[in-house]
């Protein structure tokens, strides 16, 4: 291959990485503003956009040493910057990968519309039920900062207002024996999932919070809902844009390899 035009290639698609790395911005900071101000601020969504920030940064500064390697056609740079657009391109797949995994089994979890067939939300609804017996009920008094009223109409028969009493059924003594499976990794997803998207239940809507605060207000409906839509929402977009980063690192692969190949012939040849 004509070598100059070789090194064209390798500069526009080493440059077309720009984008990507633009992408990696972008993307996760539209999530940010969308979802990220829920009951806390500081979630995951935070740290989503950190990630994406960090890695945007990093692939775009990685395409400008890929421009200057092969501009100044030095073969060390160009065989450490290949190093890294293979790294790049494992990180890809593997992202990839998951996106179409989690596209292909959404329409299961959504169709399990009481979540009797699938084993995780099975647990999560066990334990959604249980908690909701338990916090503010009869088996475990909690610290509810609302009036009589209020309780009446939120279904909570068990409270007072003294800060040594729990806010989350978690700290319930009784939680502890609730003896269901993976109970303590279901809470902390619950956790979250309340926290995220403000809602609480599971198959079904609690009129108060059972993993997170219960004084953080009324819920806006079932959690396994608002999952779903959140990731119908988003997983295609994933899928399409991982797909096409991913055909993008492997032609840059494929033309600085190609290009620091001829670099090498070209050097001990002329020798």
């Amino acid at each position: 291959m004509n070598f100059k035009l070789l090194k064209k290639f390798a500069i526009i698609t080493n440059s077309l990485l720009l984008l990507a790395g633009l992408f990696f911005i972008i993307y996760p900071t539209i999530i940010y503003q969308e979802y990220a101000y829920g009951i806390y601020s500081n979630n995951l969504f935070t740290e989503i956009l950190i990630f994406g920030i960090v890695l945007g940064v990093f692939v775009m500064l990685w395409s400008i040493f890929g421009v200057l390697a092969v501009q100044k056609s030095k073969i060390m740079m160009q065989a450490a910057y290949n190093v890294g657009m293979i790294m790049l391109f494992l990180l890809s797949i593997a992202i990839l990968a998951i996106s179409c995994v989690v596209q292909y089994q959404v329409p299961n979890y959504k169709n399990d519309e009481d979540c009797t067939q699938q084993s995780v939300l099975i647990q999560l609804k066990q334990l959604n039920f249980k908690s909701s017996q338990t916090l503010c009920q009869n088996e475990c008094l909690c610290n509810f900062q609302g009036t009589q009223s209020q309780a009446d109409n939120l279904g909570i028969t068990n409270y007072d207002n003294k800060d040594s009493n729990p806010v989350r059924v978690q700290d319930c003594q009784i939680f502890e024996n609730f003896n269901l499976e993976n109970q303590n990794d279901n809470s902390s997803i619950l956790q979250l999932f309340e926290e995220v998207f403000g809602c609480s239940g599971f198959c079904s809507q609690n009129s108060y919070y059972l993993f997170s605060d219960l004084n953080n207000g009324i819920p806006n409906g079932d959690c396994k809902a608002h999952v779903i839509n959140f990731v119908e929402d988003n997983i295609l977009a994933l899928v399409i844009s991982s797909s096409l980063i991913t055909a993008l690192l492997l032609s840059c692969i494929i033309v600085n390899v190609l290009f620091y190949l001829e670099s090498l012939k070209s050097r001990y040849s002329s020798k």
